[in-house]
């Protein structure tokens, strides 16, 4: 699976997710410590908007605060939606090997969509959680974050984003996936 295609994949995901969740779902917690689920849909909200502007390789500055409203609390479905379908453009007009400017890093744009569509996809998995939703990631979808997770795994902790917990060497693809980001189900 391409990069392009592991992005799709990862946001249908969320897609389906954010299909079935309520604002009376909002105040309910996620696996993420200290946050709700309002909290952690900003945050996704965030990361999904600033999507086309990164891969079109604007920096922090020149984008600014376009990105700082509340899309949550205002036809939450209808705004992902949108943001969503923009994201999914942006990536698939993107001719990889240009470099792109994170907070903290300068990573070539292909790296980039992939960190964010594990992040993603670990998100949805946090939303699933908390309103007690079905996800399920595939082998296909989970073998994929896997394969490009795990070597940026010591990088990953110590930037404090993801502990990632140990699990047997037996266990299936989703659950090493889920223990790398420091999930268990």
């Amino acid at each position: 699976m391409d990069s392009k295609q592991l992005f799709f994949n990862c946001i249908d995901k969320v897609d389906e997710v954010i299909d079935n969740l309520k604002i009376s779902d909002f105040n309910k917690p996620t696996p993420d410590e200290g946050w709700n689920v309002n909290r952690l849909l900003e945050h996704m909200f965030y990361e999904l908007y600033w999507i086309p502007d990164i891969i079109s390789d604007k920096t922090i500055e020149e984008v600014g605060d376009k990105y700082d409203k509340d899309y949550v609390n205002h036809n939450f479905k209808r705004n992902w939606k949108i943001g969503s379908d923009k994201a999914k453009k942006a990536v698939k007009q993107a001719e990889f090997g240009q470099n792109v400017y994170l907070s903290f890093s300068i990573v070539t744009n292909e790296d980039y969509i992939n960190q964010v569509s594990g992040e993603m996809l670990i998100h949805a998995w946090d939303l699933a959680k908390a309103i007690n939703f079905p996800l399920i990631f595939g082998e296909q979808l989970s073998q994929n974050i896997y394969k490009l997770a795990k070597p940026k795994i010591e990088s990953m902790r110590l930037s404090g984003m993801f502990k990632g917990i140990k699990v047997n060497d037996s266990a299936d693809i989703t659950t090493k996936v889920l223990a790398l980001y420091g999930r268990s189900d």
